[in-house]
């Protein structure tokens, strides 16, 4: 993306005095069932709600699609800060997720607000595999999958233990 001409950027400036909106960050692209060139394996389906800054607070609002899952790749890209609309959740799974076993567990995760997220799809040929670091070439693509799938499953456990938790008295 472009900076417009009448942008206060220089980029010699120093990096503290960049405008926020106009620094660049580096991603990975997830991708949703209507962006694949070939069909995904059997999405999972549920209203989905994200969470939207409004006036500088969090709002959580129903997209207006009906799939939850997006999918992992390692098409990379640079975006600045200012083309972020708003933050959404996405639950990094297993891959023992992608089967039928899982299925009940699966509904429960599907139920959080935000996304789900059980498949890498390989952008080159449109091929999907379960969400594997294996799959990876790239060791800090392999690292970074590996950190989200670990902090997915630590809040999944966090929120275990609080739904076990018996209210406390007033």
């Amino acid at each position: 993306s472009e900076i417009p001409d009448d942008a206060e950027y220089d980029e010699k400036a120093d990096p503290e005095e960049v405008k926020e909106e106009y620094r660049e960050l580096d991603i990975l692209w997830l991708y949703r069932t209507v962006d694949c060139e070939t069909v995904a394996p059997k999405v999972h389906s549920l209203p989905c709600s994200v969470e939207r800054l409004h006036g500088g607070k969090p709002q959580r609002v129903d997209d207006d699609g009906n799939v939850k899952e997006v999918f992992f790749s390692c098409h990379e890209g640079t975006i600045t800060v200012g083309t972020i609309l708003h933050r959404i959740k996405v639950w990094f799974l297993k891959p023992s997720f992608c089967s039928s076993k899982s299925a009940a567990e699966l509904e429960e995760i599907a139920a959080k607000p935000g996304f789900i997220c059980r498949y890498f799809v390989d952008t080159q040929d449109w091929v999907f595999h379960p969400l594997a670091t294996d799959r990876l070439a790239d060791k800090q693509d392999a690292e970074l999958l590996k950190r989200v799938k670990v902090a997915t499953l630590n809040e999944l456990k966090k929120d275990g233990e609080n739904l076990k938790k018996p209210p406390k008295d007033k």
